[in-house]
């Protein structure tokens, strides 16, 4: 496993807020908030990695591809009845691409488009739990005993990430956002006169773009919004839970995340 580490210093075993039901729904907040950073650690570790391996065929591999295509080639002429030397037609030629690929595979060739997808599939699990933070701080605010802590950390992650919502919300709504739509109607694109894209006269949709690590949509109000997936992104959100979690009166054994590794013996 690709590792991005992180710790959180945790003041006590349980929140000590006066209430017991409080203590509960806190407690089970920041449980999921610190399950959220360690995704988003993992993400962040793979999508480096993917970033930097790019399919590459070697010539070996290469002859290996061109062996299958040829088998299959066979395999189809022979039960199509199609002479050596004469042409495919298409339904042929795509039964034979379609075994090709399938066998390569099966093989353990990764197709290019898998290696063009894959830092996106990281991105987009980065963005999806560094948003989880984001809403277990909303709801830290909306609970009367904690409504000044999850106000202030909130604040400053917004500060620190201002694109988060918008991107987590064109990325859970891809269909909308490929029409031009929102829950409010038809999207009009803002010019984008920032940052690594220039619209200066707007009415340009962005969708799902990848550029010097930052994930960025056009959002519901038109604006480009984007997430940069670093770890400086990472330790932001592990910044406001940690402000969080520090606020919070607790009781019991005080106790790092993630906890040291003990021997068994």
């Amino acid at each position: 496993m690709i590792l991005v580490p992180f710790v959180l210093k945790i003041p006590g075993s349980t929140p000590d807020l006066g209430d017991n039901a409080a203590d509960a729904k806190i407690n089970r907040l920041i449980s999921e908030g610190i399950g959220a950073l360690v995704e988003a650690a993992i993400s962040l570790g793979h999508y480096d990695h993917a970033r930097s391996g790019l399919v590459v065929r070697s010539n070996s591999e290469q002859k290996y591809i061109d062996s299958i295509y040829e088998q299959a080639e066979r395999a189809v002429r022979t039960e199509r009845q199609v002479a050596v030397g004469s042409s495919l037609d298409e339904p042929s030629r795509l039964e034979t691409e379609s075994r090709a690929v399938t066998q390569a595979m099966m093989g353990g060739v990764v197709p290019a488009l898998y290696g063009y997808h894959a830092p996106f599939v990281y991105a987009k699990g980065f963005v999806f739990a560094l948003a989880l933070v984001r809403q277990v701080l909303v709801q830290i605010r909306k609970e009367p005993t904690t409504n000044a802590v999850g106000v202030s950390a909130l604040s400053v992650l917004d500060s620190s990430l201002p694109g988060l919502k918008g991107v987590r919300d064109s990325m859970a709504h891809a269909d909308e956002r490929a029409l031009g739509t929102s829950n409010r109607g038809t999207i009009s694109p803002k010019p984008i006169t920032s940052g690594s894209l220039r619209a200066p006269t707007g009415g340009i949709l962005m969708f799902s773009n990848l550029i010097s690590n930052s994930l960025g949509y056009t959002d519901a109000n038109g604006d480009y919004a984007e997430v940069p997936i670093t770890a400086t992104a990472h330790l932001s959100a592990v910044t406001c839970l940690q402000q969080t979690i520090d606020k919070v009166k607790w009781r019991g054994r005080p106790h790092v995340v993630p906890p040291v590794p003990k021997s068994s013996a």
